[in-house]
């Protein structure tokens, strides 16, 4: 999942373990790739044809635990827009930083 900010567009990332723990929970895990090897191949020709467009793309590292809490705290689905609205809270975050 992505989502644009003014710092460009964030883009979920995740380690194995983490993308199986998102799918596991997720209320669209039926519109997702089936392994991650899938999604990790998809996500990284979504990012190239991206930045193939001339914008910014930062790969955003989501930890299951913290995405699947905030999702609790603030009480939505994970789903594709809550992913996405959570990488841009990351990527705007890890602006106001630096």
């Amino acid at each position: 999942m992505r989502g644009k900010s003014d710092t460009g567009i964030a883009f979920c990332w995740y380690e194995p373990d983490d993308w199986l723990k998102v799918k596991k929970s997720a209320a669209d895990a039926d519109k997702q790739d089936d392994t991650y090897e899938e999604w990790k191949a998809n996500a990284n020709r979504a990012i190239h044809e991206i930045r193939a467009d001339g914008l910014n793309v930062t790969k955003i590292a989501i930890k299951a635990e913290e995405f699947l809490a905030w999702c609790h705290e603030n009480e939505i689905p994970n789903d594709g827009d809550a992913r996405s609205r959570f990488a841009v809270m990351k990527l705007q975050e890890r602006s106001r930083e630096t």
